[in-house]
């Protein structure tokens, strides 16, 4: 399986962490199934619907970004992932 996630990038105090495991997305400390309806919790990360293609997921998220975030983060390119574990995301501000 694979995971193409879109990053939406967007002014917000809040912080992000992501973790994939088989076909569950764990966002912050939210584990999401992304094969079955999604919880009201998710709503507020995940923008839109979660598309399936065959084996692959299809989504976009909420992504926080700091004031002085880099256009790295600011303008961030579709992360593939095929991997389980923790998912690696732009910096959310200024190194």
């Amino acid at each position: 399986m694979a995971l193409l996630l879109t990053l939406s990038p967007c002014r917000d105090d809040r912080t992000l962490t992501l973790s994939l495991s088989g076909r569950v997305l764990t966002i912050n400390d939210l584990a999401v199934d992304l094969d079955a309806e999604l919880p009201e919790a998710a709503r507020a990360w995940i923008l839109g619907p979660v598309e399936a293609a065959g084996d692959d997921i299809a989504l976009t998220l909420f992504f926080p970004i700091g004031p002085d975030a880099p256009e790295a983060s600011r303008f961030p390119a579709p992360l593939h992932i095929e991997a389980d574990g923790p998912v690696a995301l732009p910096p959310r501000d200024a190194i």
